[in-house]
């Protein structure tokens, strides 16, 4: 009976651990998702207060001309200069081919000189135009993250650049995904071994009662016990 009692006993306890660590690895990506949609809250923004600072006027007529003019240096340093006092890795315009649905770079917010920088209508490689399509109708888009083997991971966020209430470009901004998963490794680090510790005290107690309850109960003395006194009551 003790031998019964206690494979009753490994089994609840396997069944709580699998439990257990099923609801940990949902925890850690509830958790990785949370801080992601804050830090793109955060970054859309940042954004945001960016895309007002674009004088509308300027910025339409450098789409008149788009090229290398005073009004396109002037544009890029001004990004360059929110990117460096923002922490983003990359803020940028976009230009959108309509009849090929093909994103391209427009104004480069990377310093002068700086070899990184896109030149002028240089194709996307990550950005899609579902990821900017709703930009163009004055909302706000972002992204999961992009693993890229050359800018390593980031978000990305989207929004309009307005001219009054015309849309007349989109700007995007860029931000270091390492900040993501230190964050959420930081959260998880000051919840996780209190959690742990906590679930394994409970499936220590609750598999401890039912293996001693398993115990007393299948015993041989209270087995003879329960039959005599099922004789005693005359049932058979």
């Amino acid at each position: 009976m003790n031998k019964l009692s206690t494979k009753i006993g490994f089994v609840l306890l396997t069944g709580m651990i699998i439990t257990l660590i099923g609801s940990l690895l949902l925890m850690y990506k509830s958790t990785n998702d949370t801080v992601e949609k804050t830090i793109a809250m955060s970054s859309l923004d940042i954004a945001s207060n960016i895309s007002q600072g674009i004088n509308p006027t300027s910025y339409a007529d450098f789409l008149s001309n788009q090229s290398e003019t005073s009004t396109y240096w002037e544009i890029r340093e001004q990004l360059d200069d929110y990117r460096q006092k923002t922490g983003a890795l990359y803020v940028y315009t976009l230009g959108i081919n309509e009849n090929s649905e093909k994103i391209h770079i427009l104004i480069d917010g990377m310093g002068k000189g700086n070899k990184k920088a896109s030149p002028i209508l240089t194709p996307t490689t990550a950005t899609s135009f579902q990821d900017v399509e709703s930009v163009m109708k004055g909302k706000a888009s972002t992204t999961s993250i992009v693993h890229d083997p050359v800018y390593g991971d980031y978000l990305s966020v989207f929004v309009p650049i307005k001219n009054g209430n015309e849309v007349i470009g989109i700007l995007g901004v860029d931000i270091d995904a390492s900040k993501v998963d230190a964050t959420a490794s930081k959260v998880l680090g000051g919840i996780l071994p209190l959690t742990i510790i906590i679930n394994v005290i409970l499936m220590a107690i609750v598999v401890g009662a039912l293996i001693w309850f398993l115990t007393k109960k299948l015993s041989p003395h209270s087995r003879s016990a329960w039959l005599q006194r099922k004789s005693q009551m005359g049932i058979y």
